[in-house]
């Protein structure tokens, strides 16, 4: 199937770009039930009742608004130059990624995401995993609002295409453009003590399928108000394994010097977080309890082991 014939099939229709009139449309995607899985893939086998979440108070979140097509027009210049010239630099523009074209026009409020489009033979299968973030990304904003995860964030994003490649805009979260893996790091262990943000981590996990979990792909904000919230910038990996819970934490296991590795157990700086993360894990029935108690009690007691020998580390 040609590129523009797969982008049909999808019903993906986008309309004069570069007009005045520009508009941006979304992938038709429906969502019939929030345990719809992310992705096209990995069905939920969760059981049927919403996890038990609960809120300590209700923080209040900061939202954005959706975004606008005219909010683009300052930016489709240098977007669509990078997009064509994917391995050249623009003085205006900060690339995120090497793997994937991942950019931020100056003065813009979005970061652009795309591929790099050089021809290679997988190049639909490239194209196809851009369309297949954008609806993990609408579907993981309908989880959180659907189970009331008010310490989740997920930036409003909205797709479009430059002449046959789709571009996603995703509106930039302005805390998160100085932030690094260290500091990141540094802010997971600052929230030791906050229960409730593991387990609505956890939750989220259970449910949506994403895997690749590390602080950077899902930093955390601080808000004005002192309010911790993750943020889901990251949707272009699944798992409907173990690995989202206890990633590589036992291969690090033999080098307790190293900080942290993938999967959630790895990210959480005290055991009454990660006993309430294996929990919710438990409790969503995903997975044999057997299993559970093993895998991820090894991986605790490995994670543990490496948070006694940083703090007698200094």
């Amino acid at each position: 199937m040609s590129v523009k014939g797969f982008c049909s099939s999808l019903s993906l229709v986008f309309t004069t770009l570069f007009s005045p009139q520009a508009s941006l449309v979304s992938a038709q995607t429906t969502l019939k039930t929030a345990q719809v899985a992310i992705g096209h893939t990995s069905p939920i086998t969760a059981a049927p009742e919403k996890p038990t979440v609960s809120l300590v108070g209700t923080p209040t979140i900061p939202k954005s608004d959706p975004i606008q097509p005219e909010e683009l027009n300052g930016a489709l210049e240098q977007v669509r130059w990078q997009v064509k010239n994917p391995l050249k630099k623009d003085p205006e523009v900060t690339k995120f990624s090497s793997e994937n074209l991942i950019f931020k026009v100056n003065g813009s409020p979005f970061i652009f995401k795309s591929i790099y489009d050089l021809g290679y033979p997988s190049r639909e299968e490239s194209l196809r995993s851009v369309l297949t973030r954008y609806d993990q990304s609408l579907a993981a904003k309908k989880l959180v609002e659907e189970y009331n995860l008010n310490r989740i964030i997920v930036p409003d994003c909205h797709l479009f295409y430059i002449d046959d490649v789709p571009v996603i805009a995703e509106r930039a979260l302005p805390s998160l453009e100085t932030s690094n893996d260290k500091k990141q790091e540094l802010l997971y262990a600052k929230a030791h003590d906050d229960i409730e943000l593991a387990t609505q981590l956890a939750t989220f996990l259970t449910l949506s399928n994403l895997g690749d979990v590390e602080p950077r792909n899902f930093p955390i904000i601080e808000q004005d108000n002192g309010v911790r919230q993750i943020a889901i910038i990251d949707t272009d990996r699944l798992d409907t394994g173990l690995e989202a819970l206890v990633g590589d934490e036992l291969s690090l296991s033999d080098d307790p010097t190293q900080s942290y590795g993938r999967g959630l157990i790895s990210c959480l700086h005290s055991e009454a977080q990660i006993d309430a993360a294996i929990q919710i894990f438990m409790d969503a029935g995903k997975f044999p309890k057997e299993e559970m108690l093993s895998v991820a009690g090894k991986a605790k007691a490995a994670r543990l082991e490496r948070l006694a020998h940083a703090s007698a580390s200094g």
